[in-house]
């Protein structure tokens, strides 16, 4: 799949421009393992501008937000870079031997199938 056409607005589960607490109230009566994608925020906003300047690599920012088996609620930060998508775990430097690149969103999402089950219906 080509990175410049791997849209996260035509994956299901996509809700667009919603906060965290939207979000929460959109998944608080869901059961385990569903989610919703949605855009970033001011902190992912920042976290952008710092890795564009550290890393000198476009970068967009998204939040995939889902249920956990305890009822509660779990954030991941997702990246889009032009080379593919990663899972952020809070360190700048995107080139460490714990970041994977996948060529498409829908293989970051697949490694978290235990996880995330049931894209959010509305």
């Amino acid at each position: 799949m080509n990175i410049q056409n791997d849209h996260i607005q035509a994956y299901p589960g996509w809700m667009g421009n919603i906060d965290h607490i939207r979000a929460e109230k959109y998944l608080l009566k869901q059961k385990p393992g569903t989610y919703l994608l949605r855009e970033g925020d001011f902190i992912t906003k920042s976290i952008e501008n710092e890795l564009e300047t550290q890393g000198h690599q476009a970068a967009r920012c998204y939040i995939l937000t889902v249920v956990e088996e305890e009822k509660t609620i779990k954030d991941f930060m997702i990246i889009q870079l032009q080379k593919g998508w990663l899972l952020y775990n809070d360190d700048p430097d995107l080139y460490q031997d714990q970041y994977q690149i996948f060529q498409s969103l829908k293989d970051l999402l697949n490694t978290l199938e235990g996880e995330i089950k049931y894209p959010i219906q509305i």
